[in-house]
């Protein structure tokens, strides 16, 4: 009860923001079999695909002019299109033998090409190793990538908070951190080794378990 009405109103507000995504795609693929090996039939998949991303969104006149002391959303507006193709198979390799109930090879590859953040390759080369109904080893090496999503390339600046370590005063003070979009943004790209083994022991049935290591 202190403070005038008129300065309530100065120090308070409520903030809004209200964005629309749309994402359009189209999409063909062809699956099949490209011939025999001696352990059976060599399966492909290819396909073709675009996507249209576009984000608008709006905020309330007390952000736009930055009259909090954080949050301040601003509206944001832009839009993004990416075009692929990708080649997939599985080849078997082994099949019947006394150690290998099958082992198979798969492989993949996929070329991505954004407007903004442009081209990527990814791909995998992968192995699978049945001893039998009960043991699976498997084995993938990788070519990752995560591309930049649309808020990070086209996000007004925006305040936060956050604290830092002042190690001159042993102190820490808060401070205004400003968050900001950046459309110069490329892919990022991850080599990945992931192996492991699924086991479905006969003694108990219905169960299925997998370990697999990531690096």
């Amino acid at each position: 009860g202190s403070i005038s009405p008129a300065a309530a109103n100065y120090v308070t507000g409520v903030g809004s923001f209200r964005s629309r995504y749309v994402q359009r795609v189209w999409a063909a693929d062809l699956r099949g079999e490209l011939g025999k090996t001696w352990a059976g039939p060599i399966s492909i998949a290819t396909g073709v695909e675009t996507r249209q991303e576009s984000i608008r969104g709006l905020s309330d006149p007390a952000s736009i002019a930055r009259r909090f002391r954080l949050g301040n959303t601003q509206p944001i507006s832009g839009d993004e299109s990416v075009a692929e193709g990708f080649l997939e198979t599985v080849i078997p390799v082994i099949k019947g033998l006394p150690w290998a109930q099958t082992t198979d090879l798969n492989a993949a590859v996929r070329y991505t090409d954004y407007r903004l953040a442009g081209p990527a390759t990814t791909w995998k080369l992968g192995l699978t190793h049945d001893f039998n109904d009960q043991i699976r080893i498997r084995t993938t090496r990788s070519r990752d990538i995560r591309a930049p999503k649309l808020n990070e390339l086209f996000q007004p600046s925006s305040a936060g908070s956050g604290s830092l370590i002042d190690r001159f005063t042993n102190t820490q003070p808060r401070v205004v951190t400003l968050t900001t979009g950046n459309i110069n943004l490329v892919p990022e790209k991850a080599d990945t080794i992931t192996a492991g083994f699924v086991l479905r022991p006969s003694f108990l049935p219905g169960l299925q378990a997998s370990v697999d290591y990531y690096n």
